[in-house]
């Protein structure tokens, strides 16, 4: 089976979730005597596209310029130099299949190029991009949540805000008529699709919502497996305080002040340690630092050994989400390396922990309780050892492979 993966980004020059999911998938299938490709849009000067080798896996890369987020957002609706690179490496490997990861910065008539070629296509929802040009749900004019387009005339004001001057306000027919038009290709590219992937209930449910095609949409979780001999948590034997790890990206949206701020009235022995790039966002870093206590300590970004190695060192990761999130693999790599889990009660997160048995589920953004929850766990750490002794490892990196495969031969199939 020669399978393309279609990312809107990739390691080394962006490591997220999607990304080392594409990644790690990729080298997978190979290893299981597929073929895999990866092909994804890279800031470069000029226009072209390039192959390389990663890990037995054939990269792609395609660009036409170093672009500005207003730019990557624009080539939803058009992109020729970028749909061309895409046309040359579709020709090149001669995928039988193509797995849509991520079309974010990526032009959505990709989608002609598939069918003038009679390629199948599965999509993977990772996040709300779909539906949601932010992709988290968040607005940029109030920072709430948002429960999805309101005949898009929120998603309007949200464009528009996110701009950042009201100047701009002429333009709002035009960006609502933009808008329209995109959500009616996203809904082609869905029904469009051999089979809908989501990585967990919530977010399956929340696409059928927004009218995503129910008959072909899967629920597949992600896999995580430890690295063999990854060493025990450090709560199996004494140690003097109850160690709390933040890991994730270093955003507003991800409630890590929510954490920073709780651990602040905690009397007895604790740390808190956040592990996060701090130049994604300096002004939300120096605020972080600046409501920190001596406990906090500021790890930066962690390479993928030294995520495991910290999560060696912790007891409990805290995932204090202020969006709904649509896995957080963090909470499922804490489950594998033996940490129970502080989750936020939304979304997806609701899924990773069984509240009173393997971790907490807290109300989002509420510092008292989230504080309350922290100052049990330092008065009595017992509690940390009974939640671990109830932990299951998640699904692993191979059992979710074998499944995608089975999912793969289902799509290709007449």
């Amino acid at each position: 089976m020669r399978v393309l993966h279609l990312v809107h980004q990739y390691p080394p020059e962006h490591v997220g979730g999607v990304e080392l999911y594409t990644q790690s998938t990729a080298a997978a299938l190979v290893r299981r005597g597929h073929a895999a490709a990866v092909c994804y849009r890279q800031d470069k000067p000029g226009a072209g596209w390039a192959v390389n080798q990663d890990d037995g896996v054939q990269t792609c890369s395609v660009w036409d310029g170093m672009r500005t987020p207003a730019q990557r957002f624009a080539a939803s609706f058009g992109a020729r130099r970028l749909l061309a690179g895409i046309a040359a490496v579709l020709d090149d490997f001669r995928p039988d299949l193509v797995h849509i990861q991520h079309l974010m910065g990526l032009p959505l008539a990709v989608r002609g190029l598939l069918e003038e070629r009679r390629l199948p296509y599965v999509i993977t929802l990772h996040d709300y991009w779909w539906v949601c040009v932010n992709a988290n749900l968040r607005t940029n004019y109030d920072q709430t949540n948002c429960a999805g387009p309101r005949r898009h005339l929120n998603c309007t004001r949200c464009v528009l805000a996110r701009g950042g001057s009201w100047t701009a306000l002429p333009l709002a027919p035009a960006v609502w008529a933009g808008l329209t038009w995109r959500a009616g290709q996203a809904q082609q590219w869905l029904r469009g699709a051999r089979l809908l992937l989501a990585p967990s209930t919530y977010v399956r449910a929340w696409h059928l919502q927004q009218g995503a095609p129910g008959d072909r949409f899967h629920v597949l979780k992600l896999g995580v497996t430890a690295p063999a001999g990854q060493p025990a948590s450090r709560r199996s034997e004494p140690s003097p305080a109850v160690r709390f790890l933040y890991l994730g990206g270093i955003a507003p949206i991800k409630g890590v002040h929510v954490a920073v701020e709780a651990l602040r009235g905690v009397t007895g022995p604790a740390e808190l340690w956040l592990a996060g790039d701090p130049t994604v966002d300096p002004a939300y870093t120096a605020q972080l630092q600046g409501l920190a206590d001596g406990r906090v300590r500021f790890l930066g970004r962690l390479e993928r050994a030294a995520v495991w190695a910290t999560l060696a060192q912790c007891d409990v990761l805290v995932a204090p989400s202020l969006v709904p999130e649509t896995f957080c693999m963090a909470s499922y790599e804490a489950s594998a390396a033996g940490l129970p889990v502080l989750a936020a009660r939304i979304g997806a997160l609701a899924e990773s922990v069984t509240d009173g048995q393997t971790g907490q589920l807290l109300p989002p953004g509420d510092v008292a309780q989230w504080r309350a929850a922290f100052q049990r766990l330092v008065d009595d750490p017992a509690q940390v050892t009974a939640w671990r002794a109830n932990l299951r490892q998640p699904l692993t990196v191979d059992e979710h492979v074998d499944q995608l495969i089975a999912y793969y031969e289902k799509a290709l199939q007449p």
